[in-house]
């Protein structure tokens, strides 16, 4: 649990453990029930539609090389599954884990995470770069990446890289991600 959310953990356990005075309807039970239910329902069916719309993530995962340096530039940060939810913000990070290398930013640097870098780590993303792709300067963090992952409706290459495109092939497209190697 987010340490952030640990505020209502007293509240709710005193709510889920409060004593009845009398007996609750059987068919305020049957309610709940459905309710709970249908909200699973949802719930797996939306879940199944992020999966088909994040399928590129595992197949850029799949496709490159492992221990890359991976800087992520998400422009278009919210999910068609889940409507509002910044879903597309951490995709990048499925990488680290299945091919080691490293990723530009991490929740481990953030004072509020339970999990935390080692003090002699320097995050090089930092200050939220995450959420601000347009803030990405090609002539100061080039060298500091081999791998550039943009999720974004349009190719955004010359924008990004500007006069260092021709470092840098594209190494995959599918749908909306693109993703940049230096050469």
């Amino acid at each position: 649990m987010h340490p952030r959310f640990a505020a209502f953990l007293v509240a709710t356990v005193l709510l889920a453990f409060q004593p009845r005075g009398t007996a609750r309807s059987h068919y305020l039970d049957g309610l709940i029930a459905i309710t709970a239910a249908a909200w699973f329902c949802l719930f797996a069916i939306r879940l199944r539609r992020f999966a088909r719309e994040t399928q590129p993530v595992t197949d850029f995962v799949a496709r490159m090389p492992a221990g890359l340096r991976i800087r992520p530039l998400i422009f278009e940060r919210e999910s068609a599954a889940f409507p509002g939810l910044p879903a597309m913000l951490h995709m990048s990070a499925y990488y680290v884990p299945e091919k080691g290398g490293y990723q530009g930013y991490s929740f481990a640097m953030y004072p509020t995470s339970v999990v935390r870098y080692h003090p002699d780590i320097v995050p090089t993303m930092d200050r939220g770069a995450e959420w601000h792709p347009e803030w990405f300067s090609s002539a100061d963090e080039l060298t500091g990446y081999q791998c550039f992952l943009v999720k974004s409706s349009i190719d955004r290459a010359s924008e990004l890289f500007d006069a260092q495109i021709q470092q840098l092939n594209l190494v995959f497209h599918e749908q909306d991600w693109w993703a940049y190697a230096r050469r």
